[in-house]
């Protein structure tokens, strides 16, 4: 019975693979470190979600083990609530070693914070008014910019409606530079973040400094 249809042609998806200098800009475009830009390089160099990254806190970093811990995420409920609730599944809970040239930049990160590792309980990455976090504020105010100035994305033109919604890369392309050269897993080259014999095992993160952005 299910002979001679015609079946909806399947197209893959294409999605754009952030490179290190692009990494780079939109950190720099997020407010760079002090603000959200190291949010961009804990997504692409660990693999974490946005919710996860959202959720960290400074407890869930460990220095002298150079390890992050992933045991919640941000997330919203009924009602567009928003609240701390555990990983997808059961595999969302996990311990990840970190480059040290990543670790470096997050505690400089909290140094410009004025956080101390002591305060364990405080999130690494906060809204302007020191909250948590809303994605569709994040995504609409400080994502699309940072996209754009990256030469990442473009705006659209918001069908007449005042909004102008990102065309090109997204927030979600950034965790596919895990499993890549990025990360360097096993060698990862000249875009691997760790140095000689650390977790990344490759070369160098594009440096991000503060500024008055974000």
């Amino acid at each position: 019975p299910c002979r001679g249809i015609n079946l909806p042609e399947v197209r893959p998806v294409r999605r754009h693979i952030v490179t290190p200098v692009e990494l780079a800009r939109l950190a720099g475009g997020l407010g760079g470190v002090g603000q959200l830009g190291p949010m961009v390089y804990v997504a692409a160099v660990e693999g974490l979600r946005w919710g996860e990254v959202a959720g960290l806190r400074v407890g869930h970093l460990d220095f002298d083990a150079r390890t992050l811990v992933v045991r919640e995420a941000l997330v919203r409920g009924r009602g567009g609530v928003i609240g701390f609730g555990e990983p997808k599944s059961a595999a969302g809970r996990r311990t990840l070693a970190v480059p040290v040239e990543l670790l470096d930049m997050l505690g400089e990160h909290l140094s410009v914070k004025g956080v101390d590792q002591a305060d364990a309980e405080a999130l690494l990455f906060t809204a302007p008014n020191g909250g948590v976090l809303r994605y569709s504020n994040w995504v609409r105010r400080c994502w699309y910019p940072a996209a754009v100035s990256a030469g990442v994305g473009r705006m659209g033109g918001g069908g007449g409606t005042g909004r102008a919604p990102d065309k090109g890369g997204g927030v979600h392309d950034l965790r596919p530079r895990e499993g890549t050269g990025l990360r360097g897993g096993g060698g990862g080259g000249e875009e691997g973040p760790g140095g000689p014999g650390g977790p990344g095992g490759g070369a160098h993160l594009h440096p991000v400094t503060p500024t008055g952005g974000g």
